[in-house]
């Protein structure tokens, strides 16, 4: 993301926080508190890029089989037939393809989307992620689970 961002490849771009859909609703009593978690609420960081007018959805740390020898990363304008905006994800749990096999990350809920391409939202450190992966208000959550 640096990179990109240093060579201006995309008109805009934000850094995209994931948690485990799962792991969220086995802490449903502290969401929206500032308690830490026990245990690790597992995430996946992604970059939300847009060119040519429109938002891509990259997930830079899988990768997705095209053609023999021949691989890319995964790189989504819509999930579930939903355009890609940092408006119609935040607080929605995505289902990424290539996650699939993964239980633990193949249904992820997104607290956080970068407001500009600097914006790395305050996370250095496992308390910021675990403290972001809570911060999805309660009511937000609970009307995920009943979709």
């Amino acid at each position: 993301m640096t990179l990109a961002n240093e060579l201006g490849l995309y008109e805009d771009m934000r850094l995209l926080i994931s948690k485990s859909f799962n792991n969220l609703k086995d802490n449903l009593e502290i969401l929206g508190t500032d308690k830490l978690p026990a245990k690790t609420i597992n995430g996946h960081q992604m970059v939300l890029a847009k060119w040519d007018g429109k938002w891509h959805l990259i997930n830079v740390t899988v990768y997705k089989r095209r053609a023999e020898g021949e691989e890319k990363f995964e790189i989504m304008d819509k999930i579930d037939s939903m355009s890609i905006t940092p408006e119609n994800i935040l607080y929605k749990k995505l289902e990424l393809p290539a996650m699939a096999e993964n239980q633990n990350l193949s249904k992820l809920v997104v607290p956080g989307i970068g407001k500009d391409r600097y914006d790395d939202l305050g996370i250095h450190n496992w308390e910021a992620a675990m403290q972001y992966g809570i911060s999805i208000p309660r009511e937000k959550f609970e009307a995920l689970i009943k979709d």
